[in-house]
């Protein structure tokens, strides 16, 4: 990419980050702006299973992500909720 070039971009949100309410919404655009894939998602979080070939609902979903991912290889990735986030800077 050069300077000034528009990215395509993967923009993920979990919605106010309650894995057992909120949604996971994954929106794909292409370098003109336009939408070209989305996925909804129940969860990302891994349940802590003892089996190591679980295949369980999050497991589909987070493969289904990985697919995204690998098929549209995003410039810029965005990762967001509803919740106010404020950067404290007193370091």
């Amino acid at each position: 990419m050069k300077k000034g070039d528009i990215p395509s971009v993967l923009a993920i949100s979990h919605g106010a980050g309650d894995p057992k309410r909120d949604s996971v919404i994954a929106v794909f655009t292409d370098q003109e702006g336009h939408l070209r894939e989305y996925l909804k998602l129940d969860t990302l979080h891994p349940e802590h299973h003892q089996e190591e070939d679980y295949q369980g609902p999050d497991t589909k979903d987070r493969e289904a992500l990985a697919d995204l991912l690998r098929r549209r290889r995003p410039q810029v990735i965005v990762v967001g909720d509803r919740k106010s986030t404020r950067l404290n800077s007193s370091h």
